[in-house]
């Protein structure tokens, strides 16, 4: 992993650490996603394009270890959605 620069006029509070990896979104609809950065107080994510997502919708992420078949699920609150073109991103608080 490693950090990200955290650009002038940025209001993030912690350093985000490059951590590309496959995820997988339980709620609030089950799908696929990629895990894009991650730091002390939560994860980006990227997945399909979808109008289901909406700021301060709860989330639950499981996280498959790495080598074993362990999983962790995460609760947070989505705090910034971004919209390309047929996917989108996901800032998700995990304080929340």
């Amino acid at each position: 992993m490693k950090a990200t620069n955290i650009l002038p006029g940025d209001n993030r509070n912690a350093i985000r650490l490059t951590w590309k990896r496959p995820v997988y979104i339980q709620t609030p609809v089950k799908r696929p996603a990629q895990a894009i950065n991650v730091s002390s107080s939560g994860i980006l994510i990227t997945t399909l394009d979808d109008h289901l997502f909406q700021i301060g919708d709860a989330i639950s992420i499981s996280i498959p270890h790495a080598i074993t078949k362990i999983t962790t699920t995460v609760t947070g609150k989505i705090v910034r959605i971004t919209h390309h073109d047929g996917w989108l991103q996901l800032a998700v608080d995990l304080n929340a």
